[in-house]
């Protein structure tokens, strides 16, 4: 497993507050952040003989590896206008704050979509596969 960065990435605006209202959903782990620049690095969290992890398996390598980001880091990233590029491949963006929805714990993710970021989240009880990248700040 690689640890260090795969795709170097711009600079990217943080805020402290939310832009959205979330009815429903609490944020299980909030972690504090300055408002200022991040720089985003992504980083692969499966084994090569892993064809998938479990949510909690993912947390572990996350907190393991020492990344904290969550939905202010993916919101910074789409109003910052980062276009996807060939570079990023067909990689989801992966941020492991835990939030708790409607349909259980879940964490935010960026999804590729026609050259474009789409905010989604992915429940943890379903795990994730080698397309997904963590994103440290």
């Amino acid at each position: 497993m690689n640890t260090t960065p795969i795709v170097e990435l711009p600079r990217f605006e943080l805020s402290e507050g939310f832009d959205c209202s979330l009815l429903g959903w609490e944020c299980k782990n909030l972690w504090p952040v300055v408002a200022g620049q991040f720089e985003p690095r992504l980083h692969e969290f499966i084994y090569e003989v892993e064809p998938i992890i479990s949510g909690e398996g993912m947390l572990m390598r996350a907190r393991a590896m020492g990344i904290n980001t969550g939905l202010r880091h993916a919101e910074a990233i789409i109003r910052g206008g980062l276009k996807v590029s060939k570079e990023f491949g067909n990689s989801i963006l992966l941020f492991p704050e835990v939030w708790l929805g409607v349909a259980g714990p879940c964490v935010w993710c960026l999804y590729p979509i026609s050259g474009y970021w789409q905010l989604n989240y992915d429940e943890l009880r379903h795990g994730f596969n080698s397309d997904y990248r963590l994103v440290s700040a």
